[in-house]
């Protein structure tokens, strides 16, 4: 098919590439959970509360979305959504949030809610944030691991990394074929962040 200009070929590959973009940012999403489950969910288990990964934990609030600019360019979002849809909220079990008035407990629990899944992506990846600590019962000794929590888990770093040193040219190569783009190189050399 012939195009008379920019516009018209555009229009007509317009839903083409958002469908690499979003096969894009699907491998991406993939490798960021993969590195959340390395780096958030392996080194430490929780005592206080079970772990809900995919099932509305951490984990499974990683999602992706569309959206288009002023010039009709399509553009990949990946994001840790904190609504109810992706992520449980349980502040008297501390899932993703504690009573207020509970810093120090574990027992007893009372008080305001607080909702801490706004701010989980960041400060699980710094170590930062956290306004409740665990303090030993009565004749137990502090454990080095006992506020991991308060620890940098850097998920962001190393899926960057690997997606400067190669991996985002797959994904993309992958995505133009997989669509059946014609096309020579995509953005060999080109660092993204």
């Amino acid at each position: 098919m012939e195009y008379k200009n920019n516009e018209a070929l555009m229009l007509a590959i317009q839903g083409d590439m958002a469908d690499v973009i979003d096969s894009i940012s699907n491998d991406v999403l993939a490798l960021m959970q993969q590195h959340i489950e390395e780096i958030v969910y392996d080194p430490f288990s929780p005592r206080v509360y079970q772990r809900r990964k995919e099932d509305k934990g951490f984990l499974g609030s990683w999602t992706t979305d569309i959206s288009y600019d002023d010039n009709g360019n399509a553009i990949g979002k990946i994001y840790s959504d904190p609504s109810d849809e992706f992520m449980e909220l349980n502040p008297e079990q501390f899932v993703h949030g504690h009573p207020e008035e509970s810093s120090g407990q574990t027992t007893g629990l009372f008080g305001t809610m607080i909702d801490r899944r706004e701010i989980m992506d960041v400060a699980i990846a710094e170590g930062t944030n956290y306004d409740f600590y665990l303090i030993p019962k009565e004749g137990e000794e502090q454990s080095s691991d006992e506020n991991w929590w308060t620890k940098p888990r850097d998920y962001f770093t190393p899926t960057i990394g690997k997606l400067n040193d190669g991996l985002f040219e797959e994904y993309a190569n992958n995505a133009l074929r997989k669509h059946e783009f014609d096309f020579e190189k995509s953005f060999s050399g080109t660092s993204l962040f």
